[in-house]
């Protein structure tokens, strides 16, 4: 009953609440770990007190340019990952087998025509001057198709490519670098945003509302209050994006928050509805959102500049929301109950990451150790850098 979306009549209300359980278990706990990811952030947490009372803070809200993050692709792991030598078309084609798929140059004949046609990861141990191609066979056969348990079609990189876009500049413009050797390999943007998806695949500074799903359906949603909370103070008043997974079910469509347009509403509630209510609720009200997102584009879109589309709306997803606040005596909320989360899209959880990618810090699983940040983030920095800066 709980994901069924409320009426107004005090009858579909009581069964709301008797069929779906303390309604407002989650809230104090998602409280603490959003104001952990202000804390994270750098953010001052007693902004966030006002912004109890839901009709405080922006109606609506898109981050500028200047703020929003930029958009990449997940780089799916069925196609190679990081390994994906996505400017070749013919790449991989005639592989019938896991065995055969990227047979590994030798550094020591390629030409530079063949050179521009590999994937990011091999690009990176290129430069490194590893000729084990360490990286590349991690990703192939730890995270992609040589793997041992077959890859779904989902499973990419799009945690760390939206971590990484909401926390490093974009590169906008190729840039050309030496290996030990002396042999110039050219990283595009879209193999730049690769990299650091694959090193934000764990990032150094997490806070999470929700839990995924992992056989049902919205199993764990954050508490409606502090996602309301999270739009209108992370969001709307620190300029600064998060993520959602997008997707109620056991897959998982990590996608930014840019932006909202929401409306609240007084809900009615009867006299019969006071015998069976919390008695710290003195009003409910509805909130309907319209949540704007920003999900995959292709690789080929993610090679050029994205900020200013993203900021303008076009790459952005629109996601309808709709969910209750209560309220206590002096308008604040203390809880809220979502509605309609039997859809396919919403909001199954949401996170906030900060600080540097730590994917290749880390040895054990199937993080890659080979790959590391502050090489990735040289490349960004000089990617990114201002025409002035490079002409003068």
């Amino acid at each position: 009953m709980r994901n069924k979306a409320f009426s107004l009549a005090p009858v579909s209300l009581l069964l709301g609440l008797i069929f779906s359980g303390p309604a407002w278990a989650n809230f104090e706990s998602d409280l603490g770990y959003l104001r952990s990811a202000f804390q994270l952030a750098g953010f001052d947490n007693s902004k966030l007190e006002p912004f109890l009372n839901p009709h405080h803070g922006a109606s609506q809200f898109r981050l500028s340019a200047q703020d929003a993050p930029w958009a990449g692709n997940y780089f799916p792991m069925n196609k190679g990952g990081i390994a994906n030598r996505w400017a070749d078309p013919q790449a991989n084609k005639g592989a019938k087998s896991k065995e055969q798929w990227n047979q590994l140059p030798d550094p020591n004949t390629l030409t530079q025509e063949q050179i521009n046609r590999l994937s990011p990861a091999e690009k990176y141990d290129l430069w490194i001057g590893d000729k084990d191609f360490s990286v590349t066979n991690h990703e192939l056969n730890y995270r992609g198709p040589r793997r041992a348990t077959p890859v779904k079609g989902w499973e990419g990189f799009c945690n760390g490519v939206r971590c990484a876009g909401i926390n490093l500049p974009e590169p906008t413009f190729p840039i050309t670098v030496k290996n030990p050797n002396g042999i110039e390999i050219t990283f595009q943007p879209a193999d730049l945003k690769a990299l650091a998806g694959a090193s934000y695949f764990y990032v150094e500074n997490y806070a999470q509302i929700g839990a995924p799903s992992a056989k049902g359906t919205a199993e764990r949603q954050p508490n409606p209050a502090i996602f309301d909370l999270a739009l209108r103070v992370y969001l709307a008043e620190n300029k600064k994006a998060f993520v959602i997974d997008s997707n109620l079910g056991p897959e998982i469509w990590n996608e930014s928050v840019i932006g909202y347009k929401r409306t609240v509403n007084r809900a009615i509630i009867s006299s019969f509805w006071n015998r069976f209510k919390d008695p710290r609720i003195d009003s409910v009200v509805r909130v309907k959102v319209e949540l704007e997102t920003l999900g995959e584009i292709s690789i080929e879109a993610s090679n050029k500049p994205t900020k200013d589309s993203v900021a303008a709306g076009k790459l952005m997803k629109p996601t309808p929301l709709s969910y209750l606040l209560y309220l206590d005596k002096n308008g604040r909320a203390i809880d809220g109950v979502w509605e309609g989360s039997t859809k396919v899209r919403g909001v199954d959880f949401a996170w906030f990451g900060t600080g540097r990618g730590t994917d290749g810090d880390l040895a054990e699983g199937t993080r890659n150790p080979h790959l590391k940040f502050d090489k990735v983030r040289t490349l960004f920095l000089d990617a990114s850098a201002s025409l002035c800066s490079r002409v003068f």
